[in-house]
């Protein structure tokens, strides 16, 4: 596996047998029900030591549930009701972690019928797999509160800028479910798919606030002066009590790339998360392994043209410092940018950061223009689930579904 984006104090390695973020254990297996995926470590969700949990009033596992609240194996505490439901993928024993009576649920969604022009922050939640709100079934784990804004958190009403797709081209379709968010700096459409596509140029605001920090500088890239068509979806989440990281999916777009790399004019992508995980970048968990932004300025942009290698950073006006093009150029080719003016993608890449069990997270995906208003970019997100093993922070290549 790639490694993309990683620890800023340090470059890990990461093995190819991972599955969540644990350094590489090949003790662990991976499940989905639902739109939440679950990495557990061996053993599964349960079973073990047989245990005697003692009084039905005390919570002897620890996980802030005693059996009289409800808590179906007080020796284990993966399993209460406020745990996500795993499903057994290997050869031990199914376990009901959330204590519903039923073991190994199949899997849901809540995106088939949604529109691709709602403006509903609802809708936005379940088109990017948000599909528990907190309190639903009485466990309080899930979507607490998401709310259009801008990228300092300012609330907003979203125009063109955001939309509920179910394909970006033939060949990118959702990670899961039947939709996926976009956000874009000009219109979140798909250019010879929707009459309101935009050829990409297409502006709506001038001079807002970026969040404390930001925008970043990519290495010893010049500094955006401001930023311009910023939108930001965000979601406030209930963590699980089984759950000890957070993942989603992204794909990252820009008619920026390659002439403007490494330029002032540098359109960012960042997944603001509070609290912050220790190796958060101004909260930033979607970074590369330089510790950059998702921009064209990313070390991974594999989907382009590689005729076109020799516009790479042609924009660029700081002497020396302007990049070579990496080797491979373009090694994915154009075939995920079909139909539409985008000259180059990330392709599908999936970002993990730590989470505490049962506590409030504030999660904002952010996308502005930097400098100017010009050359639109847009990024797809799916797929948030939890993972009940943790990690660091780090972006790599998605795994398929």
């Amino acid at each position: 596996m790639v490694l993309i984006g990683a620890c800023a104090q340090a470059t890990p390695t990461l093995d190819s047998s991972s599955t969540g973020g644990d350094g590489g254990s090949d003790m662990s297996s991976t499940a989905t029900v639902g739109m939440v995926t679950i990495t557990v470590g061996s053993g599964g969700g349960g079973g073990g030591t047989p245990c005697n949990p003692g009084d039905s009033d005390v919570d002897d596992d620890g996980d802030g549930y005693t059996e009289e609240e409800g808590d179906c194996n007080d020796c284990d505490p993966n399993v209460n009701p406020n745990a996500v439901e795993v499903i057994q993928t290997d050869d031990s024993e199914p376990v009901d972690e959330n204590c519903d009576e039923v073991v190994d649920e199949p899997p849901t969604t809540c995106d088939d019928f949604l529109l691709l022009e709602s403006l509903e922050p609802g809708d936005a939640a379940r088109a990017i797999d948000l599909c528990k709100r907190a309190g639903d079934d009485g466990s309080p784990w899930g979507l607490v509160d998401v709310a259009y804004v801008k990228a300092d958190g300012t609330p907003t009403q979203p125009g063109l800028n955001v939309g509920l797709l179910d394909h970006f081209g033939p060949p990118v379709t959702p990670q899961a479910g039947a939709r996926m968010l976009a956000l874009s700096t000009g219109h979140a459409r798909k250019w010879g798919h929707h009459p309101d596509a935009c050829a990409g140029s297409c502006n709506f605001s001038v001079n807002d606030n970026p969040p404390p920090g930001f925008p970043q500088a990519s290495g010893p890239c010049i500094l955006p002066y401001s930023i311009n068509d910023d939108t930001a979806l965000q979601v406030e989440l209930s963590v699980p009590s089984n759950a000890h990281a957070l993942s989603f999916d992204f794909a990252f777009f820009s008619r920026e790339f390659p002439f403007f790399v490494c330029t002032p004019y540098n359109d960012q992508f960042v997944a603001l998360l509070d609290p912050p995980p220790m190796d958060a970048i101004n909260g930033n968990i979607s970074f590369d392994i330089s510790g950059n932004p998702v921009s064209v300025n990313l070390a991974y942009v594999p989907h382009c043209d590689p005729a076109l290698i020799g516009d790479y950073g042609n924009g660029c006006t700081i002497g020396a410092n302007c990049p070579s093009p990496p080797t491979p150029y373009c090694p994915a080719g154009t075939s995920f940018l079909t139909d539409g003016p985008e000259t180059g993608s990330t392709g599908w890449l999936t970002t993990t950061a730590p989470v505490e069990p049962n506590e409030l997270v504030r999660l904002r995906f952010a996308i502005w223009d930097a400098t100017d208003t010009a050359l639109d970019s847009l990024v797809l997100i799916d797929r948030v689930r939890w993972l009940a093993t943790g990690g660091i922070t780090q972006t790599t290549p998605s795994v398929p579904k």
